[in-house]
C-alpha cells in the first residue's frame, strides 16, 4: 500500500485519542446527569491501556491499525456508598472532567504544531 502525505500514525493516533477524550467527555456527563438517580452505576472509558498496547507491540506505527484505536466504555462496579446503590462522585466526576478537558487541549495543541510543520514542509519553509 502507498501512504500518502497524510497518512501518518502520529496524525492517526492524535484523531483517535481525540475521539476517545470527545467519548470520556459524553460519558463524564451522563454519569453527572445520573448522579441522583437510585441503583445507577457510573461508567468510565478505557483507551489508554490499549494504546499502551499499541505501542508496546510497535503496532500503534502501523495507519491503519492506528486508525482502528477506539475506546470502549465500560460500567464501573465499584462498590457503592450510597444507600441508594448509585456509585456517581460527582467530586471525582468534575476531577476527571477537568483532567479530560486539559488533555483533549493539548492533543489540539499537538495536533495543530504537527500541521504547522506539514504546512512548513509544504510551503518550503516560507509563510
Amino acid at each position: 500500500m502507498v501512504l500518502g502525505i497524510f497518512d501518518d500514525p502520529t496524525r492517526a493516533v492524535l484523531a483517535s485519542t481525540m475521539d476517545a477524550c470527545a467519548e470520556r467527555n459524553r460519558t463524564i456527563a451522563n454519569n453527572v446527569a445520573n448522579a441522583d438517580t437510585p441503583g445507577f452505576r457510573r461508567s468510565v472509558v478505557n483507551f489508554e491501556d490499549t494504546l499502551k498496547d499499541m505501542l508496546r507491540d510497535g503496532t500503534v506505527n502501523d495507519v491503519e491499525q492506528a486508525r482502528r484505536l477506539k475506546a470502549s466504555v465500560e460500567t464501573d462496579d465499584t462498590p457503592s456508598t450510597r444507600m441508594d446503590g448509585n456509585n456517581v462522585n460527582i467530586d471525582r466526576e468534575m476531577a476527571d472532567l477537568a483532567r479530560n478537558s486539559i488533555e483533549y487541549n493539548a492533543l489540539v495543541e499537538f495536533t495543530r504544531l504537527k500541521s504547522g510543520m506539514l504546512t512548513t514542509v509544504i510551503s518550503g519553509g516560507t509563510r
